[in-house]
């Protein structure tokens, strides 16, 4: 993955707020939100300010970055592209405009901002190790080759170094799309099945497929078509593959994970070999295949908070091999509720899975399956959720949080 740092928001603040002619107060509050990763409060303190000073460089990259937060990658990008074309120069613009760029699919804009940015901070390694690895995304193996070599050069530490040589190693393999994908490709009415002639859960999973295609379809009034299942049958492939096209804020599933169209899956003939297997596949598909179907009724997850888009594929797809029990006591904040789907510690990861399923819960009895349809598609739209929510259940958003724990009756996937 690239080499990333955090920004320090309140070095930040100090570097932004003597440029910007507006209430430094609210800017400096809606900044700190952004810091807590309290979006929905930073875009409600900070897109007034937007709306009365639509041209400053600085409300923009604050509102890009709590758009990026809440997963409006589009919103983030218009933003930050105010803000780049009044501040071109200015590094964590030009870093956040190419990351939201490259979240949509503009890998090419996404590459041409960060090589740009790169020859304006030739030692940033943050910005060159953004550059590579959009190098790799886009097919430019050969200047991602260059670029990360260039990176080892100016980061020796030893991490940097195991990066870059695994790196390398991956893009060795990368001259041609067919050494990257399992080679058998079949396709169906509904999707395309690529796999290895020898593995022989092939046919087994391709069936499992296809019901939970048709039991999600169902499930969001709509016909799920036009996407790709590639089943590993190695982990080395499997991983390689999740390196290349996996956004680094996404922790690697052992076992499924799905990008906009694409359903990857290692093989169950590799699994670990801990309880039924073939039940584990079921959960694993029919939650998979929910994400999927949120991302084809959301324009890829437009404006969907990580937790929501957990929480209904918990919901309607199963667990997904998570066993999510009962929420933690007390809930976990958005921003923890967040951050612990994304952190590799489990126990953490069980806790976020169980509670997201529980609002989830609620959600669903509270604003019944086409409500529940409806805020996605709102949000898609580019409402914000506490709007998008109030407009549909004729409640707060904040009384919702409030409330769920007291309105939840059942805790746990069927």
């Amino acid at each position: 993955m690239a080499i990333r740092c955090f920004i320090v928001f309140a070095c930040l603040v100090v570097m932004f707020t003597p440029a910007f002619a507006g209430p430094p107060r609210a800017l400096a509050e809606g900044i700190a939100l952004v810091g807590a990763g309290d979006y929905n409060s930073a875009l409600e303190k900070l897109s007034p300010l937007a709306t009365s000073y639509p041209d400053d460089s600085v409300v923009r990259y604050w509102l890009g970055r709590a758009c990026y937060g809440q997963r409006s990658y589009k919103l983030a990008a218009e933003h930050l592209a105010i803000a780049a074309g009044r501040d071109g120069q200015n590094r964590d613009v030009c870093l956040w405009y190419g990351e939201a760029l490259r979240a949509i699919g503009h890998t090419t804009d996404a590459q041409a901002i960060f090589a740009a940015s790169c020859e304006l901070h030739p030692e940033d390694t943050t910005l060159l190790g953004e550059y590579a690895s959009t190098c790799a995304i886009a097919g430019d193996y050969t200047g991602a080759r260059v670029a990360f070599q260039q990176l080892a050069k100016l980061d020796p530490s030893p991490a940097t170094k195991a990066s870059v040589a695994e790196w390398l190693k991956v893009l060795d393999g990368l001259s041609k799309q067919s050494q990257l994908e399992p080679p058998v490709s079949q396709r169906t009415s509904g999707f395309t099945f690529c796999a290895d002639a020898e593995d022989p859960a092939a046919t087994w999973v391709q069936k499992e497929v296809e019901t939970a295609r048709a039991q999600v379809s169902e499930a969001f009034g709509m016909r799920l078509v036009g996407f790709r299942v590639l089943l590993f049958a190695d982990n080395d492939g499997y991983t390689r593959y999740a390196r290349i096209f996996l956004p680094e804020e996404r922790e690697l599933h052992a076992v499924a994970f799905t990008l906009k169209s694409t359903l990857v899956i290692l093989s169950p003939t590799v699994w670990a070999s801990k309880g039924d297997k073939h039940d584990e596949l079921i959960s694993t598909v029919r939650h998979e295949i929910a994400h999927l179907a949120i991302a084809q009724r959301t324009e890829g997850g437009q404006g969907v908070p990580l937790w929501l888009n957990e929480g209904i594929a918990c919901l309607i797809g199963g667990s997904g091999g998570v066993q999510t029990g009962q929420a933690p006591q007390p809930p976990l904040t958005l921003s923890q509720l967040t951050d612990g789907f994304l952190t590799g510690d489990l126990h953490r990861q069980e806790q976020s899975y169980s509670q997201a399923y529980a609002m989830a819960s609620v959600l669903m009895r509270k604003l019944g399956p086409d409500g529940l349809l409806t805020l996605l598609d709102r949000l898609a739209n580019g409402v914000q959720l506490p709007a998008a929510y109030q407009r549909i259940s004729g409640e707060s958003f904040a009384s919702f949080l409030d409330a769920w724990p007291a309105r939840m009756t059942a805790t746990r996937p069927q």
